[in-house]
Order: structure tokens, then sequence, then C-alpha cells
């Protein structure tokens, strides 16, 4: 025979299983979710947006300064959860406004099925400086696991009624 000694071989280890290996799976897969964070809403508002066609019917400028408005939107799918006022100013300015709904009985669900929606009027206070020039109004769905944002208009609202002057 050989004068080669034998020398037993220890089997391979299998390099499917083991801790390194669920540990990597685990950190891909939190990657891949952080990456699917922010762009799987995005493609859901440009492929599918849970609205669309948004219509502002009526704007109306209170004497007090406040804006009335009333709208119509096709809602398609996803939960609503928020609807969003800011107005805007010449520069980076931006004011976050609540509103109240005459629509809306208190203590209600405020999702409403698909369809055509009549909306409003919501009454949205003042802005809040002279420099405010715009509105902006963007609704907020829960899409499955993800929370979708969709612009729906930028505002010009109109000037307040003038009071004659006293006599």
């Amino acid at each position: 025979m050989s004068d080669i000694p034998h020398v037993p071989v220890p089997p391979m280890r299998d390099r499917r299983t083991g801790p390194a290996r669920i540990l990597a799976i685990l950190i891909l897969l939190v990657a891949a979710y952080g990456i699917a964070l922010p762009v799987v809403p995005l493609g859901i508002r440009l492929l599918a947006p849970p609205v669309r066609d948004f219509e502002v019917t009526a704007a109306a400028r209170l004497p007090d300064g406040r804006l009335r408005l009333m709208a119509t939107v096709e809602k398609r799918h996803c939960v609503f959860v928020a609807l969003r006022f800011a107005w805007r100013g010449d520069g980076d300015e931006v004011w976050r406004v609540g509103y109240k709904a005459a629509d809306q009985p208190p203590g209600t669900d405020t999702d409403r099925p698909p369809g055509i929606q009549s909306l409003g009027p919501w009454t949205i206070p003042a802005p809040p400086s002279d420099s405010a020039k715009t509105l902006h109004i963007a609704v907020r769905h829960r899409c499955g696991p993800f929370a979708v944002v969709t612009p729906l208009a930028i505002l010009d609202p109109p000037e307040a009624p003038s009071t004659p002057p006293p006599p």
C-alpha cells in the first residue's frame, strides 16, 4: 500500500444553519423592511392612491377670517386616519392648523366606504400671520401596515368680505 498515513477528516459543518446564518437573515429582513417602509407608500400613492379626484366645491372666507370649505373626492380603499391643513408663508414658514367638521357627528367612525364622497363643510382657522398665503390640504390613510399621505390641494383662499365703514 502507500506510505501515507490515513488522517481522519472531521465532517463538514452544515453552513445552512447556525446562529450566524439566522442573524444574517434577520438583518436582511430588517433592511428590506426599512427600504420598503418609505418606498411602498410612495408606490401606493402613485399607482393606486387611496383617494383621487379631489375638488373643492365651495370656498368662502368668513368675516372673522376663518375659511369654510366643501369638497368632493373619490375614496378608493385604505382606512382614513387624519386630515391635515397647513398655512404656508412666503419663506419656509408653516403653520399646521386644526379644523371643525360639520359633517362628522361626535363619536362616530371617521372612515367612509369607497365611492364618491361629499366632504365638509370644514371651518379652518384664519391665517395665523399676514405672511401665510396658501392653504395646503393633505389626507393620511393606513393601507395595510403603511401610512400613506396624499396631498389633495394647494389653495389661494378668497379674501375676507369687506365690512362697510361705519357711518
